[in-house]
């Protein structure tokens, strides 16, 4: 398999992967204390918006809902997700796609959480 493909392929799949425990840890939260979880249809209502040139919001909820914005939020979530993975590959390489260590995932694992503030 080409470098570029394993790249690719690699990212998607860790990425879409980790995205998919985040997800799973959402849910079980939901469920056991009671937290919600993130509306991703938001998230799509953002994107939306902002492709139609609105900037800014006082409150992103207040807007009517826009067509498909859950499928676009969710799908915007994953990709956010494998763009991560993406990060994780360009910075410590396909070695580590074939070695993994716990470190450089957990620094790209906190830098996407440091990265909305």
């Amino acid at each position: 398999m080409g470098e570029m493909i394993e790249f690719l392929v690699g990212a998607a799949l860790i990425g879409s992967g980790a995205t998919a425990v985040i997800d799973g840890w959402a849910v079980l939260r939901a469920h056991v204390l009671g937290i919600p979880s993130l509306d991703y249809g938001l998230l799509g209502r953002w994107l939306i918006l902002l492709a139609r040139g609105q900037y800014r919001h006082l409150k992103i909820a207040a807007p009517d809902p826009a067509p498909r914005e859950r499928l676009i939020g969710w799908a915007a979530h994953y990709l956010i997700g494998i763009a991560f993975a993406a990060v994780l590959l360009a910075i410590w390489g396909l070695d580590w796609l074939h070695s993994p260590r716990v470190g450089p995932a957990l620094i790209v694992g906190i830098g996407s959480v440091a990265a909305p503030s």
